[in-house]
């Protein structure tokens, strides 16, 4: 049994210190972003609780868009699968047709379909009548 090299980080390994480091990122900007407010004298508390109402609007935001986008793809499905289910006997659309009822339809012609000469109509190539 093979066993695995432990001095090379794997790839959740890696994933997980970007996501990290993107974390901290964003807290300290955030934190700028508190203290930049405190600055222009909006109150400690207020500009504390800022970020976060940034966040839950942003977060109604996305569930808002999420579930309109739901909504086309349930239209879009229930569409298909009407469009699907027209009442159609789906068992015709397999059965294989005799060969030669394509001469019992109007207008059929034994040239257009290069069949052998049927004695119920005139061919001059071969009634030398």
């Amino acid at each position: 049994m093979p066993q695995h090299d432990t001095q090379r980080p794997r790839t959740a390994w890696k994933l997980g210190q970007w996501l990290g480091s993107g974390y901290r990122a964003f807290l300290r900007q955030e934190a700028r972003f508190v203290a930049w407010l405190t600055g222009h004298g909006v109150p400690r508390t207020l500009a504390r609780i800022l970020p976060w109402a940034f966040r839950i609007v942003a977060v109604l935001v996305l569930l808002y868009l999420a579930f309109w986008v739901a909504l086309v793809f349930l239209g879009a499905a229930l569409l298909a699968h009407a469009g699907r289910s027209t009442g159609a006997d789906h068992d015709q659309d397999w059965v294989i047709p005799d060969p030669d009822e394509h001469m019992k339809n109007p207008g059929y012609d034994p040239n257009l379909y290069n069949d052998p000469p049927d004695p119920s109509y005139y061919d001059p190539r071969y009634d030398k009548d």
